[in-house]
């Protein structure tokens, strides 16, 4: 997806997974027990600000617009490197977000990389959430010339 296109809308992107032993480093900011499918990434410099309870309804590829799925999921946590909690990802910060998928974890999110707290995650493999709506608009605009 164009990176000027994608710039303009409200999409949030996922970098890679938090390792597990790396969760000890969010143990202020976090919940403790998460569900099955509840998962935990980080997310890349945010371009909207996204409240607890924003639900999503598309997971896509950043880098293969045919790569995508619809599915339900909702942030339910947030936090950054300050290690405090956070009830909105801010537009312009990068955060850990706890995300849960109500009926299961997509294999495109499960199959992701584990990031270090040190790189915040990766470039490789990124993936975008978003509403329906936006995805209708990311499809249209990446046929525009």
């Amino acid at each position: 997806m164009r990176k000027a296109i994608l710039n303009k809308l409200p999409v949030l992107v996922i970098k890679g997974l938090l390792a597990e032993q790396q969760r000890e480093i969010f143990k202020n900011s976090l919940p403790i027990e998460l569900s099955e499918n509840s998962i935990v990434v980080f997310a890349d410099y945010s371009q909207a600000d996204f409240p607890i309870n924003q639900q999503f309804t598309k997971i896509f590829s950043l880098d293969d617009r045919h790569i995508y799925e619809d599915t339900l999921c909702e942030i339910i946590a947030v936090t950054q490197q300050f290690n405090k909690p956070m009830d909105i990802v801010p537009s312009g910060w990068k955060t850990v977000c706890v995300i849960d998928f109500p009926d299961r974890v997509p294999e495109l999110v499960s199959s992701l990389a584990y990031g270090e707290f040190e790189t915040w995650g990766s470039d490789k493999n990124r993936l975008g959430l978003s509403t329906d709506e936006v995805w209708d608009d990311l499809i249209a605009s990446s046929y525009e010339k």
